[in-house]
């Protein structure tokens, strides 16, 4: 999706790296991982402004999921309700998951399993001042991956305002530290 607040670079050192947003935008990353054999899930999300500064962390726990495609609509859900709460700009929510970012950027809800996720994730854009979906690389995606991954190894929920866990600041420092290369 062409973009005002992703600040796309075209340099290909930036290709695989976290991109802040442009100016007046939040960027909301997050992540589902999901366990067939235990159908544990976790849900991870981060929300950086401009600078790269952190406005939240949160992972959530989630038990008795269906599929991965659900774990990855509820940290869709869970990142958008979140900015609902802590940011006032508008949001540019990026997943490493195509699929889910492109149902999402269509108009109306397809007949599936996670049309009621898809719709209340259209409610909560609505709350926003505005919304643009992005499809990333996993590599590009590496914080939010971690506290999914976190929640699910850890099964406990947990938010943090204005900073990251200890177990992932490195790796938030490092995501703002090759974007600014």
């Amino acid at each position: 999706m062409a973009s005002e607040g992703g600040g796309r670079r075209t340099d290909a050192r930036h290709k695989l790296t976290w991109i802040p947003p442009s100016s007046g935008w939040a960027k909301v990353n997050v992540d589902g991982a999901f366990s067939s054999d235990t159908r544990r899930g976790g849900v991870g999300v981060i929300i950086r402004d401009k600078r790269g500064a952190v406005i939240l962390t949160a992972w959530r726990v989630i038990f008795q999921a269906a599929s991965a495609e659900e774990v990855e609509t509820l940290a869709c859900t869970e990142g958008l309700n979140m900015a609902t709460e802590w940011v006032r700009d508008r949001v540019v929510l990026e997943s490493d998951c195509s699929e889910l970012v492109r149902a999402l950027e269509r108009k109306g809800t397809p007949r599936s399993n996670l049309c009621f996720q898809l719709d209340e994730i259209r409610r909560l854009c609505n709350r926003l001042p505005g919304v643009e979906f992005r499809a990333i690389r996993r590599e590009q995606n590496c914080v939010a991956h971690e506290l999914a991954q976190l929640a699910k190894r850890t099964t406990h929920t947990a938010m943090w305002r204005a900073r990251s866990p200890c177990c992932i600041e490195q790796l938030v420092a490092q995501e703002c530290n090759l974007c600014s290369e």
